[in-house]
């Protein structure tokens, strides 16, 4: 199985405001081709099986077929994740993590942090109950230990921190 992380902002949208202020708020310009919004999971089996795992804010985390997938998000970037992790386990873990609601209160707490800039975490998302689209990520490399650095609170990081933390798997 290969696994794939992307970064995507929407594509069937003519005007996704809250992608925006997304890229907005991590520094990108929206209007920029490269800038994204978005973070997903991408599972592959040979030529037959190919499932996305994200998390937005109308369905949570879920589930859909990569030809879906691609109708609703443009892939800017991707990367495959290099870990040996059986199709039993990985089941398992998105058994786990499917129909999680999104965590709004992470993206809050986030804003809240940076605006005010005077609180130093943000204590008000739900962790893994409730997950953004990195935080699905950030899940799946604390459950399978692909990082040597260690997400004490996924309610403080934001994508920019989690492509950093995806980039020292790969590195490995």
């Amino acid at each position: 199985m290969k696994i794939f992380y992307l970064k995507c902002r929407p594509s069937n949208h003519p005007f996704p405001i809250v992608a925006w202020l997304i890229m907005l708020f991590q520094g990108m310009l929206p209007w920029r081709k490269e800038s994204t919004s978005h973070r997903a999971l991408l599972f592959t089996i040979g030529n037959t099986y190919a499932k996305v795992y994200d998390s937005n804010g109308s369905e949570g985390v879920n589930v859909s077929s990569f030809e879906d997938f691609i109708t609703r998000y443009e892939i800017i970037e991707s990367s495959q994740i290099n870990a040996s992790i059986s199709k039993k386990d990985i089941y398992k873990w998105t058994e786990k993590v499917l129909n999680a609601k999104y965590d709004y209160l992470q993206v809050f707490g986030l804003f809240l942090k940076r605006a005010i800039g005077f609180i130093s975490f943000n204590s008000i998302g739900k962790n893994y109950k409730a997950m953004t689209c990195n935080e699905l990520v950030l899940n799946f490399i604390q459950h399978f230990k692909l990082s040597e650095i260690k997400v004490k609170d996924s309610d403080n990081w934001d994508l920019l921190m989690t492509d950093k933390l995806v980039d020292t798997i790969e590195m490995r």
